[in-house]
Order: C-alpha cells, then structure tokens, then sequence
C-alpha cells in the first residue's frame, strides 16, 4: 500500500516535470516565431493514450496565446466511436497509416480556413 502511495506522488512529480518541459519549450518556440513574425499553429498528436497530457498543455497553451489547435484526438475519437477500427487509420505502434495522416492533413486544413490563417497569409 505505500509503495502505491510512493507511485503515485512519482507519477504526479514526473506529469509536473513533463507539463513544465512541453510549456516552457513551446512558449520559447512560440516567441521565437513572433520576434520573427512567423505564423504558427499547434496541434496535438492523435495518440491519446501516450500524449495525453501533452496535448492539454499545448491546447491550453494554444488557447492561452490566442494560437490556433489542431485537435486530432476528438477526430479520432470520433471517427472510431462512428465504428471505425484502429487498423484503417494506425499502424500496430500507433503512428498514423497514409490514410490516418491524411485525415490529419485534412483537420490541419480545416483549422486553417476557421481561423482564417489562409486568408491572412493571402493577404501577405
């Protein structure tokens, strides 16, 4: 029972340890880009089970500096509760297959046109 107790509070010291490292690394690249008026957008990467909280520091940090996000987790998550299996859009080690990257391709467009970055950079 207190080993499970140690685990835990490991577990929780190494989330804060990783939350800390995605931020402070994303809010340097993000200035970086800025300094240099370079647009960007952030996405997450589709597969939950690994990235979990990665993917919630760098939404929260999109939506914190105004960024736009590309959200593959909630397109996967609904392409599969639709019925979908893993095998149609990921390989056994969970990246994404071609078709599984072109629906990611297609949600980076998709975001692009709703945050009019395409218009924007049409305008340059």
């Amino acid at each position: 029972m207190a080993n499970d107790y140690l685990l835990m509070f490991k577990k929780r010291d190494i989330e804060n340890e990783v939350r800390q490292w995605v931020q402070e690394d994303l809010e340097r690249t993000i200035s970086l880009c800025e300094k240099h008026n370079i647009r960007i957008i952030l996405q997450g990467y589709p597969d939950y089970r690994r990235t979990e909280l990665v993917n919630y520091v760098v939404k929260d940090l999109a939506n914190e500096r105004g960024i736009p996000f590309v959200d593959h987790t909630s397109i996967f998550s609904r392409i599969l509760k639709e019925g979908a299996s893993r095998e149609q859009y990921f390989v056994p080690d969970e990246h994404p297959n071609a078709r599984g990257y072109g629906v990611m391709a297609t949600n980076i467009y998709n975001t692009l046109q709703e945050s009019n970055v395409l218009k924007l950079l049409k305008d340059l």
